[in-house]
């Protein structure tokens, strides 16, 4: 990055402020330049207080001149006899002073008396009331009081902020979209004019509460059109879910991080704000599916008939409920990763293809292929592709993967066909929780569960020195799944 003024240097992701001192007066102030950091890793802010320091030197240089000639500094740093008064009548004594008078910018005036008999004593006294005057005259009694006078408006801060998201480490567009909604609720609630630095704990409290009264999905309800986030409270309507407010308030409170490390704001007041307290376990918010449910779903047409619109809407479901795969990694699946492991069909999830995304490093692994779905012609299957993605249907109209990829279409699909078909509570991600219950309930080895499906070790022995499990192994654990209570009336696939 180039640096739009040569009084600004960086080092170490630091800006720094540099700005020689005209050679008549280096004895004076007894340095060559100014030198010192910003505190600041941030160039539009470096720019402005550069700006503002250049200004105020070059009247301090101006100043220092005009009350200090040449031939005074240079009889009280040299012994010069050249005169600069009328001394004629009169020798230079004990009792003669010279008095300097700097008047700031301020109206504030400072006078400095040197002895000329005490050559170390006169320029003690110089060099202490001139950094009085560069303090007083540049109004920065230190690089922090120059930052924060430097009024940065929260809509500025928001902008800086996502761009930062978009120049560091890579992103994706669903995560970069996430963290900008979120976090222009901000601008939405408050004024995004409003000096940043004057939000404090009342406001951020204020800004939970109003939190904790929004309904879901505002966007998609027509009443909520053109109404500010008060009004739309003002409804009384359902709440979001405190994990939702929870999620938002984590990702303003980064947003106060990054502006504290930016030198935007000196405290964060969004970090750790008090929610209510759980009543209940986190099991009891993880839907699974049950007998009834799972009946109700296996025997639609699309499944008793084999018969569908696109080959995905018979899978995905099927290999959910044999895997506890996630329905992106499901989704993204391609020819080439059903792979032959140690003489075992395997899922291989993983992100080799550019819109191939998984959710963590330990997402990545093996899964065997349950012996149901071998019966259901999974492998067969198969074997009718060539190559690219495993399943069709899943593109956008332009024949493209979609921003939120290639699990999109299909999870709008499923939660269509689910409610037509009268099923309330479950999703498909209740699928991945179904399968972690099985292996609960059949006392599967924490481990074992956990390789199937893609779950960090809360050990840090496990987490840090164990590697992938067995493939054969991982299938004596994927076999424990047992539902051929709930799909024996599934017909195989490419039987007519």
């Amino acid at each position: 990055m180039s640096i739009p003024l040569p009084n600004i240097s960086r080092r170490n992701q630091t800006y720094y402020f540099r700005q020689r001192i005209p050679c008549d007066l280096v004895q004076f102030l007894n340095k060559k330049e100014f030198y010192f950091s910003l505190q600041t890793t941030i160039l539009n802010t470096a720019v402005s207080m550069v700006n503002e320091l250049l200004l105020k030197t070059d009247n301090l240089f101006k100043e220092l001149k005009n009350v200090v000639s040449k031939a005074d500094l240079d009889k009280i740093l040299y012994g010069s006899s050249t005169p600069t008064r009328n001394t004629a009548n009169k020798p230079v004594d004990a009792d003669e002073w010279i008095r300097a008078t700097v008047t700031t910018s301020d109206g504030t005036s400072i006078t400095v008396e040197a002895d000329h008999n005490d050559p170390l004593e006169e320029r003690e006294s110089i060099r202490i009331a001139t950094e009085q005057a560069i303090q007083q005259v540049s109004g920065y009694s230190s690089v922090k009081q120059a930052t924060t006078n430097i009024s940065v408006s929260l809509g500025s801060a928001i902008k800086q902020y996502l761009q930062s998201k978009q120049d560091g480490p890579e992103i994706t567009t669903k995560s970069y979209e996430t963290i900008k909604a979120k976090i222009l609720l901000l601008s939405e609630y408050f004024d995004g004019g409003r000096d940043i630095a004057t939000l404090k704990l009342k406001d951020a409290e204020s800004f939970r509460n109003i939190l904790l009264k929004l309904p879901p999905n505002r966007a998609k309800v027509k009443k909520y059109d053109g109404l500010s986030l008060q009004e739309i409270a003002d409804f009384g309507d359902e709440p979001q879910s405190i994990t939702t407010v929870k999620a938002t308030l984590n990702k303003c409170s980064a947003f106060f991080n990054w502006c504290i490390k930016s030198d935007i704001v000196e405290k964060n007041y969004f970090e750790k704000l008090p929610l209510s307290r759980k009543t209940h376990k986190d099991s009891d918010e993880r839907k699974i599916w049950y007998k009834n449910d799972l009946n109700t779903l296996f025997n639609a047409d699309i499944w008793a008939t084999g018969k569908c619109k696109h080959d995905y809407q018979f899978w995905l479901p099927l290999i959910a409920l044999h895997t506890g795969a996630r329905l992106t990694e499901i989704a993204q699946l391609r020819v080439e990763d059903i792979k032959d492991m140690c003489g075992i069909k395997c899922f291989h999830i993983n992100e080799e293809h550019k819109f191939q995304k998984l959710k963590n490093p330990d997402s990545m692994r093996y899964i065997p292929i349950h012996s149901a779905l071998v019966d259901l012609g999974f492998i067969d299957f198969v074997a009718t592709k060539s190559s690219g993605w495993l399943f069709n249907g899943l593109l956008n109209k332009q024949g493209e993967v979609p921003r939120d990829g290639l699990g999109t279409k299909a999870s709008k699909w499923f939660l269509h066909h689910k409610d037509k078909l009268g099923i309330e509570e479950p999703v498909f991600h209740s699928f991945r929780h179904t399968v972690a219950n099985e292996f609960k309930q059949k006392s599967v080895p924490e481990q074992q569960a956990m390789g199937v499906l893609g779950h960090k070790s809360q050990s840090i022995t496990y987490a840090r020195y164990d590697k992938d499990l067995n493939v054969p192994l991982l299938q004596e654990t994927i076999e424990q799944l047992d539902f051929n209570l709930y799909i024996k009336n599934v017909k195989a696939w490419g039987v007519v």
